[in-house]
């Protein structure tokens, strides 16, 4: 028996809208979730060319796009998502996620704000946001919204350990080493918290204290960057710089292309002061006829970080 022509359209597409044509949504959400982002994308465009208005599909893509770095992309799509459905949350806190993630942190907490117009008592968001507010700058918010959810929850190691930190930055050390004692005193083995309170030893003036912490713990994480980078910090803050920079060209041969090493060279290039400047100028005259001028100019650095 002979189909119509409009009859094999229909099935088409009912195979198209139901998957069954090219990629569906479970297995774009699985190259998602096993790191394969540019599988994903494909896959997930060719759901929407499928079915433009997925807004699952849509909201997912911009969700694998913002994890593969690509911020002003995934930006758009989220905004694309919410002119579909303006009250479509997870796509809202999408965007707001993604624009800290591309430092755009007023731009980030007006969206946390308007998702918390409608969840005020989303803690969990809440305490997105406050980190959010710490990354901006604003430390004193954000200390303060962290000690009143310590007062209800003071057994919280993990906000505990942000707050740490922020005091850290904000320059009140000495409460930031007693936020970190308490983490270790509830969690012995917290590697973070154990970094955190070497640095902010070495910060606070106290080298022997940091030194002893960062040993203690590369004697059980021989490998660990931030411990390994406190120790090339040291002997750099103490003049040993040989010393510091042997530590830190290990740690590139160890870890190539490690952001966190990367950033400490360019701040050690930058915190360069010249500390011998020497120049000599010979002028010669011949009787007003001609000028002769020959410079010489040496100049040497000191790391000072």
């Amino acid at each position: 028996m002979k189909r119509r022509p409009e009859v094999l359209l229909t099935i088409l597409l009912l195979l198209a809208t139901t998957g069954v044509l090219g990629a569906d949504l479970q297995e774009a959400r699985d190259h998602k979730n096993h790191g394969r982002f540019d599988q994903a994308i494909e896959a997930y465009r060719q759901i929407l060319e499928a079915r433009p208005g997925d807004q699952e599909a849509l909201r997912e893509l911009a969700q694998v796009t913002s994890w593969s770095g690509e911020y002003q992309a995934a930006i758009e799509l989220y905004q694309q998502a919410l002119e579909q459905d303006p009250s479509d949350d997870e796509a809202l806190l999408g965007l707001a996620r993604t624009y800290s993630w591309a430092g755009e942190h007023n731009r980030a907490l007006k969206n946390y704000d308007r998702y918390l117009e409608r969840h005020a008592d989303d803690e969990e968001i809440r305490l997105e946001r406050a980190k959010v507010k710490s990354w901006s700058g604003a430390y004193a918010e954000a200390i303060d919204f962290y000690d009143e959810h310590l007062a209800g929850s003071p057994d919280d190691q993990v906000v505990r350990l942000e707050l740490a930190k922020i005091l850290s930055w904000s320059g009140k050390l000495n409460r930031s080493i007693d936020e970190y004692r308490v983490i270790l005193d509830a969690e012995p083995d917290n590697i973070e918290a154990q970094v955190g309170l070497a640095r902010t030893l070495s910060w606070s003036g106290d080298l022997g204290s940091a030194d002893n912490r960062y040993d203690a713990i590369l004697s059980s994480h021989p490998q660990h960057v931030g411990a390994r980078l406190g120790k090339a910090q040291l002997a750099l803050w103490r003049g040993e710089t040989r010393r510091g920079h042997e530590l830190l060209d290990a740690l590139d041969s160890d870890q190539p292309g490690n952001a966190e090493v990367a950033r400490y060279r360019t701040e050690l290039q930058q915190y360069q002061k010249p500390v011998i400047e020497s120049s000599y100028d010979e002028v010669n005259d011949t009787d007003g006829n001609e000028y002769h001028v020959t410079q010489v100019s040496a100049t040497g650095h000191l790391t000072s970080f």
